[in-house]
C-alpha cells in the first residue's frame, strides 16, 4: 500500500512538471542546490555548541536572537516563556507499606500564580506509570487496578475510570512488595 501511494504521489508531482517542460538540467540544478544547502547547513551546526547557540538558546530564551544561516537576518524566535510560579503542586504521603495513601494535586489553571483547583486522588497508589498508576492491596501486588490520568475541558487533572494494563506505559512498583 505504501509503495502504491508513493508511486501515485510521485506521478502526481512528475506529470505536471514534465508537461511544464522540466528536463534533466532542471532536476540536476535542483539536486545541486539542495545538496549545497544541506552541506552549508551541516557546516554551520556540526558541533553541539553550535546547535545550542543557533537553535536551543534562541528558542528558549529572550536573550538570544535566532539568526539566518548567513547571519544577515535576526529575530526573536523564543517558543517558551519562563515562569517562576508553580502551575502544578503535588503533595504525597506514603504509608508504612510504601503505597502512596495521600496524593493531593493543586493546579493554577489560569496561570495567575494562585492554585485554583485541588484534587485528592481517591485510591491508593502502589505503582507509578508515565501516564497513570496502579493501585493494589496495601503493601502487596495483589488485587491490581489500573488508572490513567486525564484532564477535563478546563484542564483540571483527575483520574480516568479503571482501565487495562495495556493503556499504561513505563510502570514500576513502589510499595513494600517490590523490595527496597
Amino acid at each position: 500500500m505504501f509503495k502504491l501511494n508513493s508511486f501515485l504521489i510521485t506521478a502526481i508531482i512528475l506529470i505536471p512538471l514534465t508537461a511544464a517542460g522540466w528536463d534533466d538540467t532542471d532536476w540536476n540544478n535542483g539536486y545541486n542546490r539542495g545538496n549545497a544547502a544541506g552541506t552549508a547547513f551541516g557546516k554551520k551546526v556540526d558541533e553541539p555548541e553550535e546547535i545550542n547557540t543557533r537553535f536551543i538558546q534562541p528558542l528558549t530564551s529572550s536573550g538570544t536572537l535566532m539568526q539566518s544561516l548567513d547571519g544577515s537576518v535576526s529575530f526573536d524566535g523564543q517558543l517558551s516563556a519562563p515562569s517562576s510560579d508553580a502551575f502544578l503542586e503535588i503533595m504525597v504521603a506514603p504509608a508504612g507499606t510504601g503505597d502512596l495513601t495521600t496524593v493531593l494535586l493543586r493546579q493554577d489553571t489560569n496561570f495567575d500564580g494562585t492554585p485554583d483547583y485541588a484534587y485528592n486522588v481517591p485510591v491508593r497508589i502502589s505503582g507509578v506509570c508515565a501516564n497513570g498508576f496502579i493501585s493494589a492491596d496495601a503493601g502487596s501486588w495483589n488485587n491490581l487496578h489500573y488508572y490513567t490520568w486525564k484532564t477535563n475541558p478546563a484542564g483540571e487533572v483527575t483520574i480516568a475510570e479503571q482501565t487495562s494494563i495495556l493503556e499504561l506505559t513505563a510502570c514500576y512498583c513502589i510499595n513494600a512488595s517490590c523490595g527496597s
